[in-house]
């Protein structure tokens, strides 16, 4: 990976840190930040939130005790024009196992990176997941080693609307 790939890539992971650390701290409500729960059977289960025409959906099975709490973001990051969907567990450990995951766009989206983390915010190994960036979609992959807490695709709006 290039340095300016890697800069890039370390500039988007700490923007979203930041918009989400920030958003934990605030007592407001926000109509792009959603409490959902995860559930373990092995069953694949759907969660999904939409901004102005974009769609980010989250799709997974995983198995262990009970539900657990997770939330999504979908966040506009002005500075460079670029928005960002996040999947988490606030907490930044899970204590379910997964057997599979997605999170992709729908609509006039253009995906332009990708990122997925374990448990105290480790960053999975590349051969753990795939970016399908014509697909607009992170998922596992073959290699995935079933820890998954955190999960993030950057994108840009490529349709009329310039106010996502």
């Amino acid at each position: 990976m290039s340095s300016v790939a890697l800069c890039a890539s370390f500039f988007f992971f700490s923007l979203l840190v930041s918009v989400t650390f920030a958003t934990s701290q605030s007592d407001a409500p926000s109509p792009y930040l959603q409490m959902f729960d995860v559930k373990p059977g092995g069953v694949q289960h759907e969660f999904s939130m939409e901004r102005d025409g974009i769609k980010c959906t989250f799709t997974y099975m995983c198995q262990g005790g009970t539900n657990e709490k997770w939330r999504m973001l979908i966040t506009q990051i002005h500075e460079v024009g670029t928005y960002g969907c996040v999947v988490e567990r606030e907490s930044g450990t899970s204590y379910l196992f997964f057997q599979s995951f997605t999170l992709a766009l729908q609509g006039e989206a253009e995906a332009h990176q990708a990122h997925a983390f374990g448990n105290g915010g480790r960053e999975l190994k590349p051969e753990e997941f795939k970016f399908d960036k014509a697909a607009a979609k992170v998922q596992n992959s073959d290699k995935f080693g079933a820890e998954l807490a955190r999960l993030a695709l950057e994108f840009s709006a490529t349709g009329k609307r310039s106010d996502l």
